[in-house]
């Protein structure tokens, strides 16, 4: 088995290398509001409403709720780029890093997939990584 293993492993490395990633450090920007959270359990309890009555009238109030609730973010989201940018040492790098972020969050997040051998062992396999058994 062991030295299947090792034929199967080189071959795969072989096929398919190993990228090598580093970690960067994150930045959020906290554009979090009070109101907005408020604006966004008002959104939610329209949805329900109109989930259960199907009703025209509850659509249009989810409708202007969702509207309320996005331009309050969007705004949100400048005032704290605003900020960040005036609060900044080095202005490019704090405006590359908006655009960056604002980048990165349109893309999905790398999945991460599990497969439970037996009881004691799982294997976690990455998009970008090989096999690792746990």
């Amino acid at each position: 088995y062991n030295a299947f293993l090792n034929t199967l492993t080189i071959y795969i490395d072989a096929a398919c290398p190993k990228k090598k990633t580093r970690n960067k450090k994150k930045t959020n920007f906290n554009y979090k509001h009070s109101e907005a959270l408020t604006l966004k359990e008002t959104y939610l309890q329209c949805l329900r409403k109109y989930q259960t009555t199907g009703s025209d009238l509850h659509k249009t109030d989810t409708a202007l709720a969702k509207k309320n609730y996005d331009l309050r973010l969007k705004m949100l989201k400048r005032q704290a780029s605003s900020n960040c940018i005036n609060k900044a040492d080095n202005k490019s790098k704090a405006i590359w890093q908006i655009v960056n972020s604002e980048r990165k969050s349109t893309k999905q997040g790398k999945e991460q997939l599990k497969l439970k051998i037996n009881e004691d062992k799982s294997l976690n396999i990455s998009m970008n990584s090989s096999p690792k058994l746990h």
